[in-house]
């Protein structure tokens, strides 16, 4: 099972990334990062069901940010 913090690493890897995608300076494909990015959804899975899962409800969030990707 890997840890809470080691599956935030690997999201901020993510990110960055897709970042790095978006200006044309990264080294990995969309599809890599999609791939990478399924398995660190299985990796969150064991804490689905904890009890802080309802937290977010108890947080007032600003409105959403939609990102997409955009190919000239």
């Amino acid at each position: 099972m890997m840890t809470k913090l080691s599956i935030i690493t690997r999201l901020w890897s993510h990110i960055t990334d897709l970042r790095l995608l978006i200006r044309g300076q990264g080294n990995k494909t969309l599809s890599q990062i999609e791939e990478e990015l399924d398995l660190t959804e299985y990796y969150c899975r064991p804490y689905a069901d904890a009890d802080d899962a309802d937290k977010h409800n108890e947080i007032r969030a600003g409105p959403e940010t939609v990102l997409y990707f955009a190919q000239k």
